[in-house]
């Protein structure tokens, strides 16, 4: 049975053509679909009879000699299908009209854009194409070999209408699973909702890279930030902070004799006799007596500038309870005068 919209172009056709236009329905496996042709000068008759259905239907001019391959264009707006209704009307080709075309999986154009999405198999969930780096993922395409767009299925407008309850989500190409070999020692990750940047060490860990001074003494190049989502950064194990090593022309000579230090909350705050020219090392851990460098269990932050005397501490896998926390000379690779411990509940 014909849809309802279908069967009112066919009586629309029938009662302006008379026998001039010839109407032809095809059942086609998985849809039903109508063809027009004519040999009569109308191509306003066939452009307004189909103008209605743009946008709502797969509407699209085949030509070609039928012994060979039948070239098809689809049609995407009112001045494409006015071209070929012009052509149609002269005896050249016909316009098709489809059923909804089905969506499964796949990269696909907005027929109204540049954009590409993808669309994930045997789900709602439609991927924004945001680099030439996440088509190159999800295409399974590495740096060295050319692209091949021909992957990108070009649909029309009512195919495309479809898809207007799927899930739109932004793919920049760096949100992945950790641990397919994605992030590697040495990168520079980020999460999508945070300024915090961080380092993977050689132990692929994530150490905390605290200012941008310590970026640029790392000799690390923003172009090759890693932006991740918040849950794939949580499955990186912390490691603190990097260490960024201070060199003579930045300080002065070290005579640390006493560091005293206190909590407020989750801050910490110390107070130094002398100076540390290397700056500092907070260790905290729920095992008493934390050190550097660390023992299984501890963290670490570390201060490079030798005028800090305050940072905020945090439970380690959201386990709260008591942890002891304590601050250290640092003497380059490990530390000097440790302060007293203190006990804060976190």
């Amino acid at each position: 049975m014909f849809n309802k919209k279908l069967e009112i172009l066919l009586l629309v056709v029938f009662l302006l053509g008379f026998s001039a236009l010839a109407v032809k329905a095809e059942y086609a496996t998985s849809n039903t679909s109508i063809e027009i042709s004519t040999q009569a000068q109308i191509k306003n008759l066939i452009y307004r009879s189909t103008e209605p259905l743009l946008g709502i239907y797969e509407l699209s001019y085949r030509f070609g000699d039928k012994m060979l391959a039948v070239h098809s264009v689809t049609i995407n707006s009112k001045t494409e299908l006015e071209k070929y209704a012009q052509r149609v009307g002269n005896g050249d080709g016909h316009i098709l009209i489809g059923g909804q075309t089905k969506l499964s999986e796949g990269f696909i154009k907005d027929p109204s854009s540049k954009t590409v999405y993808y669309i994930y198999p045997g789900t709602q969930i439609m991927k924004r194409i945001m680099s030439e780096k996440a088509f190159r993922r999800l295409a399974k395409i590495n740096d060295n070999q050319k692209i091949n767009w021909d992957l990108v299925k070009k649909i029309s407008s009512a195919s495309f209408n479809q898809l207007k309850n799927y899930k739109i989500e932004n793919y920049s190409g760096y949100e992945f699973e950790y641990g397919a070999g994605d992030v590697t020692k040495g990168d520079i990750i980020k999460a999508k909702n945070s300024n915090k940047v961080y380092f993977i060490s050689k132990d692929n860990k994530r150490q905390w890279i605290r200012t941008e001074t310590d970026f640029n003494k790392l000799k690390l190049d923003w172009k090759n930030l890693k932006v991740l989502s918040e849950t794939e950064i949580e499955k990186i194990d912390d490691d603190g902070t990097v260490e960024v090593e201070v060199s003579d022309d930045d300080t002065n000579t070290t005579d640390v004799q006493v560091i005293k230090i206190s909590a407020n909350g989750t801050q910490i705050t110390w107070e130094t006799d002398g100076y540390s020219t290397k700056g500092y090392k907070l260790v905290w851990s729920k095992n008493s007596l934390p050190t550097y460098p660390t023992r299984s269990g501890d963290k670490y932050q570390y201060f490079s500038n030798p005028d800090t005397n305050s940072a905020s501490v945090y439970s380690f896998n959201d386990e709260s309870g008591t942890y002891y926390v304590r601050v250290c000379e640092y003497l380059g690779g490990a530390c000097g005068v440790y302060s007293n411990q203190i006990e804060v509940e976190l």
